[in-house]
This record gives C-alpha cells, structure tokens and sequence, in this order.
C-alpha cells in the first residue's frame, strides 16, 4: 500500500503544510480503521494474526489443549479437529444428514462378498509442499498403521488386513471380514514422503511433527505454542477451493471465565466448551449461544485392570461392588447443579438420540436409592467392621477409593465432590483429586518401564464418540484397545464376540441389533457408572460472520453444533462486516481526493513545477 510520507514533502508554506500533514494523519488512520475491519476479533491481548494487513483472521477459543501434532499421539477433541482440517480422511460425512460424502476418495465400491473395497482417489490434488497427493499415500498411511499397531486408529481398522495401490488414483482395501463401518473411518491421509522417514516405534511414542505441518486440507498447520495457541493458514490449492477466511486460529484457555470475557470483548470469534455457569450471559444481538445435543457422555471409570501389575484397588474388578455404586449416585441432581440443566440424564454407552442406542426397562434401570446401594453392599460382604462410617473390604482392611478428576472441566470437578459426598451416605471414602488433563491421561496410561500399570482407582471424566456410527464407543471395551484408549480396562467374551460380529454385519437392523445387546452387557457389567449426556455449549459471532453450519440439521429435536469442519470452511465475514470495509474504502478514497486537492493548493503557492513526492513504504 502506498502512503504519503512526511519526509517526502518538500518545504512549503506552513498553511499547505498543515493542510498536507492533516490529510495525510486522516488517511494513515483510516487505512489502520480498514486493516482492522477485515479481522473483527482483533485484540491486542491476543497472538497477532501472521497474515498481510486486511487479512480475514477467524480466532476460536476452546478450554482443551491441542496435545500434540502427532495424529498417532494426540487424543483431545480439538486435536482431531486439527488433523482433519490439515490432512483429509479418506472419506468425511454430510454434516446435516450424517452420511458419507468424498473427501480424498472421490468414489467407491465394493466387492459382492464385501471383502474388497476400492476406492477411487481424487486426481490432480497436491500437498502444501508441492508433492502429488496420491492412492500411493493412501496405502501407506494404513499400512504403517497396521504394521506398527498404532492404537489411536487400530479400532477403525477391524479386519483391514492390507491396502494396494495399483495406480496413482486407485486405493484397494482388502479386508478378512466384511467391514461395517469401512466408510466410517476418522483416519488422517498422511504424506508418505514425510512419514515414511519416521521410524513407527516413534511414530506411537515421542515423535512431534512440529510446525508447519504439510497437508492436503483446507488449512495447513503454521504454528504450535503449548497451551496457547494453534495457528493455521487457509491452503490455497485445496481441491474444494480456499476457505473464505485466511487464518484460524484456535486459542486455548486455562481460565473460563477469561475466556467468555474475551468473546464479549470481541477478542473471541467464537469458542466451545463453555462453562455451564457462564452460559446464559453470552446471549447477546451479536453473540449467537447454542446448546447442541452431544454424541458424549459423563461417567466415573472404573479401574478394571485384571492384573497384578494394575495399581487400582482391586474392590473394583468386583462386579457387585459396582452395581451398587450405580444406585449410590443422583443423576438428576447431578445434571441440574453440575450443569445447570445443561445434561440429559442417562446410564448407557449411546445417548437415547442415537438410532443405536438402548434404554434399560423399567424396574432394571440404576435409579437412585442408596439404601439399595448400601443393602447390596452389606450382602457383598462390604461392612463397616469398626463403627466409624467407612466400610471394610471383605478382608476386614480399610475401603478408600482415589476419586480423580479433571481440573480443566468445572463440571467434572463439581461432580466429583458431589459423588465424594454420594459414596460417603453409603460408607465409602473417596479421596478427591483434582489433577490436569494431562497427569490424568498419564495415571491412566501408565507404563513401568514396558509393563502397562494404570495408576488410579476411579476417575470422573467424559468421552465422547463419532456421531455417525458408534465402533470408536464400543470399542473402547475391547481386549485391544487395553493399553490403548480404553481408560476403564474392562473387558468380557461376550461383549468382544458381539463386537466383532456387529463389526462385520452390513445389514443396518441386524447391526442395531447385535449394537444394542452389546450395551445391555456394559450396563450389566458396570465398568463405568455413566451420569448422562452433556449438552454442548458453544457462542459465535453472528454479527460480523456468516456460515455456521449445524452438525447435522435433519434429525427432529436435535440441536445440533455449529462448530465443527464445515463451518470452518464456510465462515466469511458478514453483510455488516463487508458494509463497514466498503464504507472505509470510501473513507480511503475521499481522503485521496483531499490529498489532491491540497496538492494542488501547494503547487499554486510554492509555484514548483513539481508537487510533494509520493514515496512507496514498506
């Protein structure tokens, strides 16, 4: 842009100097007012946007940490949502109506006997390095899954047992059994070039993938700062096109109530994960706030590591034991004062939205009634042996639970103390503590030295599934996932024979079926005591953006969520917002018109030939 500079102006008569001088201070702050414009949530307590001035930035809080940059390492929510934004999966999904659209496959097909799956790859596309981006990446990255076992995406590959590449736009899938959810799977498409040079041991374990990262999605990874922000380009050779926005960037938050501050300030464009208690006063004409319906659910793991080398009390591998801590808790007090009336009550695996999902009977279900829950106990020989309010374990040894919680969720800590106070009215000691996500992640995955160790006996925390199809859920209590995601580390014959057999049924009924008997097991077996199905809480900017999209649209009663990939490839500033530029630009222009009449004023006072210089600055 080019600015007439002060030192440029030769020496003229102080009228037409001062005239100059302030035409010129209106035109450096009306250039400033439209370089602002362009990114509405500009603030100077945030990171600055790394894009040229009037660049869109779109900035999005969130109270997770992006974990790591390493697909094969990360497990936050907002991680996946990283990945799949700078690589691609093989196929995505329709946001409104939840079903498989192309993404780096632009079509598929299958064999009678569903065995063989051939997917065509999308020509033309290219990694951010210029690198083709092809089948041959594609076999690659689920290969070098399956052969290093990399647990973060072995679930999705159930009877995958290789992939071919016979041509740049061709990707085989050979599978031992017909495979369910083969177009179901949250796989990242990675750059064999890149990862190829990565050793797989690693590739599980320390590996980072630092910044920038390369890509085929719309964004590309430019900048990583630990618990505190993610930064990410729009990629201009995108094959659906570059985003309207040049830059997101996603903030994380240690403090909520920060967090909504900022949001009102307009430091935010938008954030999730809102605190329950903060909910209500983000309403405002230009805060839009949305309470979707989740695919999640809050619950109190278990410690079920049938191993001498578990560190968890070993009351909780006792079924009976557990059965009756389900009747010890109030779900529905739970859901008001923890969450403000921001949960659905509930005890199974899948929300009741799910068409998956089963409801216990009446007269099965875990209703709250400690006085059942302290009867069962007592008839499971639990007893308070001394008198001092506490029971004993059947050995006559102290009972006492270590109740471990998430610090960064306040209503994961609030029902954490409430369920302190729940197991305490049946006469058992819990001792809270209150760790963050990452001391938690490690008590659950410990290791010593190669020896897997979990290192809690119950934890207050939350998962939440794929909205489209339930196998990462049902997963999580598979012998396979032990060491892996599985936090609970239960597991039965049973439930892994209906897992593998609803893994292989293609018929959608029959599938729902087998689905449903494997959560009547779980709900039996009571590895986790599930409180219900938080409401996901999010606020976004709708006066100066346009183009949320709500995940997914067509299902009745559902209030879907806005924040998710789509929406971050259609957002665009809005009306007012482009109003407000076109009016700046006019602004511009006037001031221009006034620089040249005050340029004319000079040449007829000073009688130059030539007028001040008008000099290009950097």
């Amino acid at each position: 842009m080019k600015t007439v500079t002060p030192a440029a102006v030769r020496r003229l008569r102080s009228i037409a100097g001062a005239a100059l001088a302030a035409a010129c201070m209106l035109l450096a702050a009306s250039s400033a007012a439209f370089a602002t414009s362009a990114s509405p949530a500009a603030s100077a307590a945030a990171p600055a946007p790394s894009g040229s001035p009037g660049a869109v930035v779109y900035r999005y809080g969130t109270m997770e940490n992006v974990d790591s940059l390493n697909p094969f390492v990360g497990y936050s929510g907002v991680d996946y949502l990283v990945y799949h934004l700078n690589y691609q999966f093989l196929t995505g999904f329709e946001p409104t109506k939840l079903e498989p659209r192309p993404e780096f496959a632009e079509s598929w097909s299958h064999s009678a006997d569903g065995l063989t799956w051939t997917f065509k790859i999308r020509p033309g596309m290219k990694w951010t390095d210029g690198q083709p981006a092809t089948a041959r990446d594609v076999a690659f990255t689920f290969n070098y899954i399956i052969k290093n076992n990399l647990t973060n995406f072995t679930s999705y590959l159930t009877f995958v047992t290789k992939v071919t590449a016979p041509d740049d736009t061709t990707a085989v899938f050979e599978c031992s059994k017909p495979k369910a959810d083969i177009l179901s799977m949250k796989v990242p498409i990675l750059p064999e070039h890149i990862w190829a040079k990565v050793p797989g041991k690693l590739a599980g374990t320390t590996y980072p993938n630092k910044a920038p990262l390369v890509g085929c999605g719309p964004f590309r990874v430019v900048e990583n700062r630990d618990n505190s922000y993610v930064r990410l380009d729009a990629n201009p050779g995108f094959w659906g096109g570059k985003p309207a926005i040049d830059e997101l960037l996603i903030e994380t938050y240690q403090n909520a109530d920060t967090m909504v501050q900022d949001l009102k300030s307009g430091a935010l464009d938008g954030e999730v994960g809102v605190p329950s208690a903060q909910f209500k006063s983000l309403g405002s004409p230009s805060i839009t706030t949305n309470a979707a319906v989740s695919w999640s659910f809050e619950q109190l793991t278990f410690n079920c590591y049938a191993s001498p080398h578990s560190k968890g009390n070993p009351v909780l591998l006792d079924q009976q034991f557990r059965q009756a801590l389900q009747y010890a808790v109030d779900r529905k007090t739970n859901a008001g004062v923890a969450y403000n009336g921001y949960m659905d009550p509930g005890s199974t695996l899948l929300p009741p939205y799910s068409r998956f999902s089963w409801q216990p009977p009446a007269g099965q279900q875990y209703t709250y009634d400690p006085a059942k829950a302290n009867a069962m106990l007592e008839a499971a020989g639990y007893k308070d042996v001394n008198g001092d309010g506490y029971r004993e374990t059947k050995q006559g040894k102290p009972l006492s639970l270590r109740l471990a919680t998430d610090a960064t969720t306040p209503e994961n800590v609030t029902t954490s103390k409430l369920a302190v106070g729940w197991l305490k009215a049946v006469g058992v000691k819990a001792h809270l503590q209150i760790l963050d996500p990452g001391a938690l992640n490690d008590a659950v995955a410990n290791y010593t030295g190669s020896t897997f160790t979990p290192d809690f006996d119950t934890i207050i925390w939350w998962w939440e599934g794929d909205a489209e199809d339930p196998q990462f859920i049902l997963s999580l209590l598979t012998p396979a996932q032990i060491g892996g995601w599985s936090d609970t580390s239960w597991t039965d014959p049973q439930y892994t024979q209906l897992f593998t057999e609803q893994s292989t049924t293609i018929d959608p009924q029959a599938r729902i079926a087998l689905v449903q008997q494997m959560q009547q097991s779980a709900y039996q077996a009571s590895p986790y005591i599930i409180f219900g199905y938080p409401q996901f809480l999010e606020a976004y900017n709708t006066a100066d953006w346009t183009g949320y999209v709500k995940e997914p649209s067509g299902f009745p009663g559902y209030n879907g969520s806005a924040f998710h990939y789509d929406t971050f490839l259609e957002l665009k500033p809005a009306a007012a917002a482009a109003a407000a530029t076109t009016g700046s630009s006019t602004l511009i222009y006037a001031v221009i018109a006034a620089v040249v009449v005050v340029i004319v004023v000079v040449v007829v006072l000073v009688r130059r030939r030539r007028g001040p210089e008008v000099e290009p600055q950097d």
